[in-house]
């Protein structure tokens, strides 16, 4: 597997598993109600949110170090490598995010994973993400992402037989659906690019339907990478915080 394919897979995985569970003693960062945008210190930057959007910070919760032992684990299994906690940095290169939004008397939840790549973190991999590289690779890139589904289903099914996730052996597929290319984002500050996908994830016959979106800020000399998962029925909502959030990164 590319060694672009086992981050990004690894990514999903950690942000999809935070997104169904509530953020627990997350330290909250803001809790404006109206619809101005503040900025936000964020790993490699600051970006903008409404600030009617509340941000908890996931690493400062109790649910942190069991996402921390899934990276590992699967790092692990699929590099042949051991990656800890000094590699990633977490609260300093890479961190969690619950965005949470009321809406009357909603509240919407959306969950966000950040990772500044830098060579250390990335074993190097991080190099090759340059603008002109990216853009020319665009199509290949493309070709691989809007047919990775049976990829990401090999890489959960084995997570969870060779027990990558604290969990009894059991049968999870996704289907992907309305995916989107790795399209590049006009009116950033840096080279952005940007996909999404609805994923409907079956457990055993539990149905999850999320939403995911990713971005690569190609930031010298560090990308920055997100991806933010929410619930398929809060797509709507949240799709068009995280573009401008992206677009507003600097």
């Amino acid at each position: 597997m590319k060694q672009w394919k086992k981050w990004a897979l690894t990514v999903t995985c950690l942000v999809g598993l935070v997104s169904t569970v509530p953020a627990v003693s997350a330290a909250s960062l803001s809790a404006n109600t109206n619809s101005k945008v503040v900025a936000q210190k964020v790993i490699g930057g600051t970006a903008n949110l409404p600030n009617n959007v509340t941000v908890s910070r996931l690493s400062n919760s109790i649910l942190i170090p069991g996402y921390i032992d899934l990276i590992e684990k699967t790092a692990r299994k699929e590099t042949g490598k051991t990656i800890q906690n000094k590699d990633f940095k977490l609260g300093e290169a890479a961190d969690a995010y619950q965005w949470q939004l009321k809406d009357k008397k909603v509240l919407k939840t959306a969950n966000v994973f950040t990772m500044e790549l830098t060579p250390e973190n990335t074993k190097g991999f991080s190099a090759v993400l340059n603008p002109v590289l990216v853009k020319e690779q665009l199509p290949m890139i493309n070709a691989m992402w809007l047919q990775s589904e049976h990829q990401i289903n090999q890489f959960l099914q084995g997570a969870f037989d060779n027990r990558a996730v604290n969990s009894l052996s059991m049968n999870v597929t996704v289907d992907m659906e309305d995916q989107t290319p790795w399209t590049e984002l006009k009116g950033a500050q840096y080279p952005t690019y940007t996909a999404g996908s609805r994923l409907f994830v079956n457990a055993q016959g539990v149905e999850l339907p999320f939403y995911a979106q990713g971005a690569m800020i190609l930031k010298a000399p560090n990308p920055v990478a997100y991806v933010m998962v929410t619930s398929d029925v809060e797509r709507n909502t949240f799709a068009p915080v995280f573009e401008n959030y992206i677009k507003s990164f600097k």
